[in-house]
């Protein structure tokens, strides 16, 4: 019994899923053995005492049992002896007892420090802040490099094949030296200049030019290479099918197979007919299969019919579900929900859509019931028998109103800044101000009212020039003259315009 113990304990620690079932989170990795005893994976085995729990407090050395964690410290084990992991090192069961790994560090079993010391690959070198690691040598990175991470070479060389060569005045192509040239590049075994050359299949051709097997270099403009075989184009939309060309504006092509592109299509490697429709690159049987169409984590897929009226598939883990899109719904969670059952929602509210309104996804309780109406295109409600919806906002009234302008003038003359208000409260009275001003604008209809207002404000500041400008249209000018056309109270107003 203990033999056959110990072979089980040897055959599940080398092959841990060969219960048969291959999850790696099977009832067998919930357990371990200890002592030839089975015991659950949260208790470990100490020397054959299953006293140890994994739980990262405590850690067996030497075949006994030590706290993990004392006075803020992590002891580790190096071989049989524990140790304070902040104050010691342990190169490879090789034990340090005063050197802090704070400025300590392990190049395989021995101890080196950091400052002036450099281990590459098990090996102790002298350290420099130029130099840096090749293998188990390091080298200047100020004149050489490490090529492929196992040959130091000069910053100026390289290797081709098994030879290192000067990259001035050699070139690498296809592990060939080559005499390097000004602007070429590699093609195959041969260097080329592409300002007069292509390269095509590993040969240098003309310009515009591409090369065929069993045939070399031809013209794109006027042949066309179909598997090996050099055809002439016959018109500008001719290319390759397989091993034919064929006029692309008339017909198209089918895993080698031309087919005319007003009548067909191509449904993976078979041609079907336009009306016909194409799932996972195989032809549907409407009346016996429905597709489920692609989502994030599954891709189309073909599904018998339930039932001979079922049109839509509702993907699932298994495949999919086919239904009637008539009288049931495919849910968010993918499940056939019957649509009679189904709450509507305002966003993720549920609402009764007899009492309250939905307004652009925010929900209105009892809205419906009290006579309103949503105002889209905004999220607010208004009452039609007593305000009216205007492009989104509750206006009062019957018709939309709309928005009144004030007429607005540049307030400069000059690049100084002159308030309208503050014009008029110099010179005319408080009531009859704004009726003058009005009186002025309907006689002044033809100037320009950038012009006229200018020159209003520049008189109020005392620039004379400006006020000319504004003297000087005719229409003004008429004015000016003729004051009767303006109403009494401007009439003082326009003497003291003309001083």
């Amino acid at each position: 019994m203990e033999l056959r113990a110990a072979w089980r304990v040897i055959f599940f620690y080398l092959f841990p899923y060969a219960s048969g079932d291959d999850n790696p989170g099977s009832s067998q990795d919930n357990f371990s053995v200890c002592q030839n005893n089975m015991n659950d994976i949260s208790i470990g085995c100490c020397a054959g005492i299953t006293e140890l729990n994994k739980s990262n407090t405590h850690i067996c050395c030497g075949g006994s049992l030590h706290p993990r964690y004392v006075d803020g410290s992590i002891h580790k084990c190096c071989r049989d002896k524990i140790y304070n992991g902040r104050k010691s090192i342990c190169c490879n069961g090789v034990y340090y007892p005063d050197k802090s790994p704070d400025h300590y560090g392990c190049c395989s079993t021995s101890a080196y420090i950091f400052t002036e010391e450099m281990c590459c690959s098990s090996k102790l070198h002298k350290f420099h802040h130029t130099s840096s690691c090749c293998g188990n040598e390091t080298y200047d990175v100020r004149e050489k490099y490490c090529f492929q991470n196992m040959l130091i070479i000069s910053l100026w060389e390289s290797k081709c094949g098994d030879k290192i060569y000067n990259t001035s005045e050699h070139m690498c192509c296809n592990k060939t030296l080559i005499p390097h040239k000004y602007s070429h590049r590699c093609c195959g075994s041969l260097s080329y200049d592409p300002s007069n050359n292509d390269c095509a299949g590993n040969q240098v051709v003309q310009k515009g030019h591409q090369w065929c097997p069993n045939h070399g270099a031809y013209d794109v403009t006027t042949h066309n290479c179909c598997e090996g075989h050099l055809l002439k184009k016959n018109g500008p939309f001719w290319r390759c099918c397989g091993n034919k060309t064929i006029d692309y504006d008339m017909e198209s092509c089918c895993a080698g197979m031309n087919f005319n592109k007003r009548i067909n299509k191509c449904c993976g490697s078979r041609i079907i007919k336009m009306e016909d429709t194409c799932c996972s690159n195989q032809k549907l049987d409407k009346t016996t299969q429905v597709c489920c169409v692609k989502t994030f984590l599954r891709r189309e897929e073909i599904v018998q019919k339930s039932a001979p009226y079922h049109d839509k598939c509702c993907p699932t883990r298994g495949g999919g579900v086919s239904y009637d899109s008539v009288n049931f719904v495919c849910s968010y969670e993918y499940r056939v929900v019957n649509k009679s059952m189904l709450d509507p929602r305002c966003g993720r509210q549920k609402y009764d859509p007899m009492k309250d309104l939905c307004c652009n996804y925010k929900l209105f309780k009892h809205a419906l019931k009290d006579g309103m109406s949503c105002c889209h295109p905004s999220a607010s409600i208004y009452n039609p028998k007593t305000d009216v919806c205007c492009f989104g906002k509750r206006q009062k009234g019957k018709s939309c109103k709309m928005p009144r302008y004030r007429l607005r003038c540049p307030r400069r003359c000059k690049l100084k800044k002159m308030n309208l208000k503050r014009y008029c409260r110099g010179y005319l009275s408080k009531t009859g101000r704004f009726k003058i001003i009005r009186n002025m604008r309907r006689q002044l209809g033809s100037i320009k009212r950038s012009n006229s207002c200018r020159c209003l404000y520049a008189r109020r500041i005392q620039k004379p020039s400006c006020y000319r400008l504004w003297l000087q249209q005719p229409s003004v000018a008429s004015i000016v003259s003729d004051p009767q056309h303006l109403e009494p109270s401007s009439f003082d107003w326009i003497t003291l315009l003309q001083q």
